[in-house]
């Protein structure tokens, strides 16, 4: 109903204006950067995103049609004209040419109160978790229902659809302050839409704005998909269906998020446990699979607390979960000590917690080149898994590469069949006017993968190895042999002969291993727990050890291996490097660090007399799809 009445009104207010400004077929071009470049449903709603805009002084909207994807679709916002050319896919206007003042589009908050959410029933809690469990695991016959009930929206990317790593950044996205000062911010059901839609354009290197603070872009359908089970009943209905939405019976968004936050970390303790047992995911098991410390044991259930305030929806925005308060965003480049100090400022987390947090985090999930200009995965086919595998990668811990193709699933270490040993190097992404984003890939010096000698079954691995190189000492025997930097960006070829004579227990000839990168990858704020070095404040570029400052320019493209010292900041006491290497040694030690500070991240900002206790049953009862009479086979939680 409020999106009906949003176009309603939008075309109405236009109706007077519309003949004479705007002409079809024309680009404006700028000598200034865009001031926004979002999705919009048509060049009318662009219009009027540019008169709510304070700095915009003309827009361009693109169509559909546009043959350049990154284009499609999006609402181009300019501070001065540098001139137009001739776009068929382009309509293009200047706010001089249309005089009329245009009202904001009518928000009515038939729901909000400005109270605190009232509390959960067992019941409700099930039914929520049922709803969600349907979009983890079918989060494209969710959207397909979605779009059905709002045709005017458009088909997000598969990269767009929610699921459980997207539901948990959600969670800490809208648990940021506020950079205004004022009463509110914290966990509060909002988002700030600044930068939801862009799509980065590499194409021509160092022609974009460097990346510092994160934004909200990625989770804007997400969003959407919680904004239906808050206000829609029977959404989605392949689950269970509830008597009254969570809106009609004062319940918050916010405490929705919250609660989706917490079913997606659930999800990926399961995930985990599940691979620990056996089962394959991708075509990949776990890495950690046969060991003592695979499956998580957590010491108490996970704890989810109602009573948090929906923030107050904007007359400005179309959508009751936008907000036009700015966020105080973490820096993405940010090194250690600064991500550190942001966590105990901002949500008021020890080192030990914000480590335990942000590590355990970005254990879960993958990077979007289009979202944010970084790439590949943190832990490269293991992205199911909540668990501590971050932390051995940032550790440097001896581990294999897991080569997971169109045949079996095999590990592969070194020349003898032992788990690789690992450092890091540090690339230029050469998106960024600075040629960042600057971006940490996990090393590993072994056999190639590319063949039929180096991969062994689980069965065949080993946990230990011998030698163990000391970091920051390099593991090539570079004064016997010349060591060049290898900058591999996949996987390379296996030389001729590497497979040939091999002896008992090799599985490849020495001289054949070699540092190899294949879509692993970490950034700055992760590795800054571990290793400590300086991060240029517009650039994000890492300097302030040897392998940066002394033996490359100073407009290097990818410097390692790495050999900055550890990390010896000590907040409160304990050098944030020794909580790194015990997270990576003991992933049950992680885990019950991780669960208080993730319900500390999710009651930020919130009153203490707010915060009532909820339901219980929800955690650890199981979900799956069942045949209900009149309703077919729908998820049930029980």
């Amino acid at each position: 109903m409020l999106l009906f009445i949003f176009h309603f009104v939008t075309l109405f207010c236009l109706s007077h204006a519309w003949k004479g400004c705007m002409e079809v077929g024309v680009k404006l071009n700028s000598p200034n950067s865009w001031i926004d470049a979002s999705k919009t449903s048509n060049a009318e709603e662009c219009f009027l995103w540019c008169r709510l805009t304070e700095t915009c002084l003309a827009f361009t909207w693109f169509s559909n049609q546009h043959t350049n994807s990154n284009l499609r679709g999006h609402c181009v916002l300019i501070n001065e004209i540098g001139g137009h050319v001739q776009n068929e896919f382009a309509t293009s206007g200047r706010l001089q040419d249309c005089p009329v003042t245009i009202q904001p589009p009518i928000v009515i908050p038939n729901y909000w109160t400005g109270e605190p959410g009232e509390q959960w029933t067992e019941e409700e809690a099930l039914i929520v978790k049922a709803k969600l469990y349907m979009v983890l695991n079918s989060g494209g016959t969710v959207t397909n229902e979605y779009l059905g009930l709002h045709p005017d929206v458009l088909r997000p990317a598969n990269y767009m659809i929610p699921n459980a790593p997207k539901m948990l950044r959600l969670g800490f996205h809208s648990c940021l302050r506020y950079s205004d000062g004022l009463d509110g911010g914290g966990c509060d059901g909002c988002l700030n839409p600044a930068g939801m839609g862009n799509v980065a354009n590499c194409t021509v290197q160092n022609s974009n704005p460097d990346v510092k603070y994160t934004d909200n872009n990625g989770l804007g359908f997400t969003a959407d998909i919680l904004e239906e089970i808050y206000t829609n009943p029977e959404f989605p209905h392949g689950a269970v269906i509830m008597e009254e939405s969570l809106a009609t019976t004062r319940k918050t968004r916010a405490d929705l998020w919250a609660f989706a936050a917490s079913v997606a970390i659930e999800w990926g303790v399961d995930r985990n446990n599940e691979a620990c047992e056996g089962e394959i995911m991708n075509k990949c098991s776990h890495l950690q699979f046969g060991t003592p410390e695979c499956k998580l044991s957590l010491s108490r259930p996970l704890e989810f607390k109602t009573g948090r305030t929906d923030c107050k929806p904007s007359e400005r925005l179309e959508k009751r979960w936008q907000t036009d308060r700015k966020e105080v965003q973490p820096n993405a480049q940010g090194n250690g000590r600064e991500t550190t100090d942001y966590f105990q400022d901002n949500f008021g987390l020890s080192g030990r917690e914000s480590v335990a947090l942000l590590g355990g985090a970005h254990s879960f999930g993958t990077f979007n080149h289009a979202n944010s200009m970084f790439k590949y995965d943190w832990t490269r086919k293991q992205t199911h898994f909540l668990n501590n595998q971050l932390f051995r990668h940032i550790a440097m811990k001896p581990q294999y590469f897991s080569n997971c193709g169109s045949h079996d699933w095999t590990l592969v270490g070194d020349h003898l069949g032992q788990p690789a040993e690992t450092r890091w190097l540090v690339r230029a992404n050469k998106c960024g006017y600075g040629m960042g984003p600057f971006q940490w890939t996990h090393w590993y010096h072994r056999c190639p993968a590319s063949n039929t000698c180096a991969g062994l079954s689980q069965d065949e691995s080993v946990t230990e190895r011998w030698p163990i190189h000391e970091y920051p000492e390099d593991p090539r025997d570079c004064e016997n042999q010349h060591c060049r930097e290898e900058d591999e960006r996949a996987e390379p070829d296996t030389p001729a002969r590497c497979c040939d004579n091999l002896g008992e227990g090799q599985k490849c000839k020495e001289g054949c291993m070699k540092f190899i990168a294949n879509d692993e990858t970490a950034l700055s704020v992760d590795v800054g727990f571990y290793l400590d070095f300086q991060v240029d404040n517009i650039t994000g570029r890492p300097h302030g050890c040897p392998v940066f400052d002394d033996q490359h320019s100073a407009h290097w493209g990818s410097a390692g291996p790495v050999d900055c010292p550890k990390q010896m900041y000590a907040p409160e006491g304990e050098p944030l490097h020794l909580v790194v290497e015990e997270f990576a040694d003991y992933q049950n030690l992680w885990i019950d660090d991780f669960i208080p500070a993730f319900e500390q991240m999710v009651a930020n900002g919130i009153p203490e007399e707010d915060l009532q206790a909820g339901p219980t049953r929800w955690w650890g009862a199981e979900c799956n799809q069942q045949y209900v009479q009149k309703l077919g086979k729908i998820w049930v939680c029980q």
